[in-house]
């Protein structure tokens, strides 16, 4: 990741980075991160963020997921 300005922004959007490596792509990259977990520790409220040039640029998809959602 690109530091702490992205990490920064993970945080005003309230959502704690994943512990995932970011991937990279020319000036962008994608960070997964999540709200929360369930009682079996699977991820609750997981998105992937879109940063070009260490500014937020949006989400990989519109809601966010839970990895016990099924459909």
């Amino acid at each position: 990741m690109r530091g702490r300005a992205v990490l920064a922004a993970l945080f005003l959007l309230g959502v704690t980075w994943a512990g995932v490596a970011a991937q990279r792509f020319g000036d962008g990259e994608v960070v997964l991160g999540r709200s929360g977990v369930d009682g079996m520790c699977r991820p609750l409220g997981y998105q992937g963020f879109v940063f070009v040039g260490g500014r937020f640029a949006g989400t990989l998809a519109p809601p966010t997921r839970s990895a016990a959602r099924r459909g």
